[in-house]
C-alpha cells in the first residue's frame, strides 16, 4: 500500500506536468546526511534531485529522490541510505527576495544493506523541514534547508536521519 500511495502521487504529478509548465521548475540539492542512534557514524554527502509546482505564491509541491550516502561507523559501511519524497512546502516573504520557508510530506526512506544474512527496509514515514530561500531572478532561486527524514531501518533497531542542504531551484 505504501509503494502504491507513492505511485500514485508520482503518476499525478507526471500527467499533470505538462499542463502548468508555467510554474514548473527542478531542483538540485547537495549536503549531508545524518543518523541519529547512530554512536560514531559517518555523516555522507548526500545529493536530491526533484521537480516542483510552484501552486500559489506562498504554496508549492515538490516530489524527489535523495541519495543519502553510506554512512560508516569504525571504518565499515553500515548501509545505503535513499528517499523518495512528496512535500508541500510554505514560503513567507522576509524581504523583496528573501523567503523563510516550511516543509511538511511523506519520505519512503530505504536502506540497502550488503551484508550477508541482512535485508534492506523501507519505511513510510512523516517528513518536515525548515529553512531559507533566497530569489536571484525569475528563473533561478537558492535555497538551505534542514529536514527530518524520519526512521530508517527495521522496529528492532531504528535511526532517524536528517539532511542539512543548499541547492538551487531552477523555474520554467
Amino acid at each position: 500500500m505504501k509503494k502504491s500511495l507513492l505511485t500514485m502521487a508520482l503518476a499525478a504529478l507526471c500527467t499533470a506536468a505538462p499542463a502548468m509548465a508555467a510554474e514548473t521548475y527542478v531542483l538540485l540539492d547537495v549536503g549531508q546526511s545524518s543518523l541519529s542512534n547512530c554512536a560514531g557514524c559517518s555523516k555522507p554527502a548526500a545529493i536530491r534531485v526533484g521537480v516542483g509546482y510552484q501552486y500559489k505564491p506562498n504554496l508549492a509541491f515538490e516530489t524527489s529522490y535523495a541519495a543519502l550516502g553510506s554512512p560508516t561507523q569504525g571504518g565499515v559501511t553500515l548501509t545505503k541510505l535513499s528517499a523518495f519524497q512528496i512535500a508541500a512546502i510554505g514560503s513567507y516573504p522576509i524581504a523583496d527576495a528573501f523567503s523563510l520557508t516550511g516543509k511538511l510530506g511523506l519520505v519512503s526512506a530505504m536502506t540497502d544493506v550488503n551484508t550477508p544474512g541482512f535485508t534492506g527496509t523501507t519505511s513510510l514515514n512523516v517528513s518536515w523541514g525548515l529553512g531559507a530561500q533566497y530569489t536571484v531572478s525569475k528563473q533561478f532561486t537558492v535555497r538551505a534547508q534542514y529536514e527530518n527524514l524520519g526512521r530508517f531501518g527495521n522496529s528492532t533497531s531504528p535511526v532517524k536521519g536528517s539532511l542539512l542542504s543548499a541547492g538551487v531551484v531552477m523555474n520554467f
